[in-house]
């Protein structure tokens, strides 16, 4: 089962960091005033995102 979202369907809270599918690669990104962003530029084409995962113990 995957753990990827479609954004179509919900997108995650503003601010929080997640793994985004950008077209043809995984990065990190986040919503900040309705746009997918990275910290540094605007994504314009993510289909999915999923939570991260929890950090190592």
């Amino acid at each position: 089962m995957s753990n990827w979202i479609d954004a179509k369907d919900r997108l995650p809270e503003e601010n929080t960091p997640v793994l985004v599918w950008n077209k043809d690669a995984v990065d990190i990104g986040l919503i900040r005033d309705w746009r997918w962003r990275d910290f540094s530029e605007v994504f314009r084409h993510v289909t999915h995102w999923m939570p991260l995962p929890e950090p190592p113990d």
